[in-house]
């Protein structure tokens, strides 16, 4: 059992503690900030202190105060994302997944997430892009890493590699829209699950991921995609065009329903499973469109072995995917609130914190 007091001032106690003490407070405090005011909270962590944001636009404030290498934990709801993303910072949401969310909701950001050629190193978990997330053309952004978020809109990285993208991962997502990397390369796609294709991928390593797109005679899942190493992933693509337009790439241990796929030119291939039925795949999942309701576990996982960490899909490789997407930061799995305050004036509330083991 947590006790609060109406109004307050949480700051002083927060920056006393040690880092580890700072992080448990910061979560509860947001959760009940949140809750008891219904407003949305964006705290800044800097090696200065901590300092929460409320207003209209919470986020957009944060990121206007923050010093690169600075954190920011967003709490669930609704926020308008700067216009241009261009600090090397670590950004925390609530999650994305309904189940995971149902306690704090998931944390929305509503525009376009555009990356400026300074964020470089740039992290962030738990959140649910609505609009893509996007690069200038030819603007080299390197080193940056999302994980765990839901990315409605695509990716888009435009441009001929003359000033490439480089060292970027994409790790336990869920992606829907095209993925274009023209201008990226020597970056990692590892345990998503992703709805769309894949243009113009150049040397990436594309591991343990659930393929849900479909192809047609002039079309692949991967479209101009040359020299990338391909490898655990599940494709349940009922036409023959998985590569259109590619050479030279190696397509190891990957499972498709097609029983004659096309991998476009020279292409290298060992330990592929060909001509799988989709209902001998997946615990439960139908069609081609992403679904909460969908169940990705591999019903025979022993039958599909990747080339590391047992299985193909994605809770295969060395990091698995993480059920509900939870982030790596502490997550409120419950909360009860009493209906009034008591008579000496304490409102209490009842919160359980997960830590996060990854």
């Amino acid at each position: 059992m947590v006790v609060f007091y109406n109004n307050h001032n949480f700051i002083p106690i927060l920056n006393s503690f040690t880092m580890k003490k700072q992080l448990l407070l910061l979560v509860l405090m947001m959760a009940f900030a949140a809750v008891c005011n219904a407003q949305r909270v964006v705290a800044l962590h800097s090696a200065t202190g901590v300092t929460v944001f409320s207003g209209v636009n919470p986020f957009v404030d944060a990121y206007t105060a923050a010093l690169p290498g600075d954190t920011i934990y967003l709490s669930g709801g609704s926020f308008a994302n700067p216009p241009l993303m261009d600090k090397r910072l670590l950004i925390f949401g609530a999650g994305y997944h309904p189940s995971a969310t149902a306690v704090t909701n998931p944390t929305l950001l509503t525009g376009a997430f555009n990356l400026g050629d300074n964020a470089d190193n740039l992290m962030i978990q738990g959140v649910q892009f609505m609009a893509g997330i996007h690069a200038g053309n030819n603007v080299p952004v390197s080193s940056i890493t999302i994980k765990r978020c839901r990315i409605d809109g695509g990716i888009n990285f435009p441009g001929t590699r003359a000033t490439p993208s480089t060292n970027n991962a994409f790790a336990e997502c869920v992606i829907i829209g095209d993925v274009n990397l023209s201008n990226v390369t020597n970056s990692s796609f590892t345990n998503s699950i992703i709805e769309n294709r894949v243009l113009s991928s150049h040397s990436n390593s594309i591991m343990n991921n659930v393929f849900l797109g479909v192809s047609w005679a002039h079309d692949g899942v991967f479209r101009y995609t040359d020299n990338n190493a391909i490898s655990n992933n599940i494709f349940i693509n009922t036409h023959h065009n998985i590569i259109w337009f590619g050479q030279g790439n190696i397509l190891s241990n990957n499972l498709f329903v097609h029983y004659a796929p096309h991998f476009g030119g020279t292409p290298v291939l060992s330990g592929n499973h060909l001509n799988v039925p989709l209902v001998n795949i997946f615990v439960s999942h139908t069609g081609h469109t992403f679904s909460y309701d969908s169940n990705f576990n591999l019903v025979t996982p022993d039958l599909f072995p990747g080339t590391v960490g047992g299985q193909v899909g994605i809770f295969g490789g060395l990091f698995p995917f993480k059920p509900g997407g939870i982030p790596q930061n502490p997550h409120i799995s419950l909360r009860n609130i009493a209906p009034q305050t008591a008579p000496d004036g304490r409102l209490n509330i009842e919160v359980t914190v997960s830590a996060q083991d990854r």
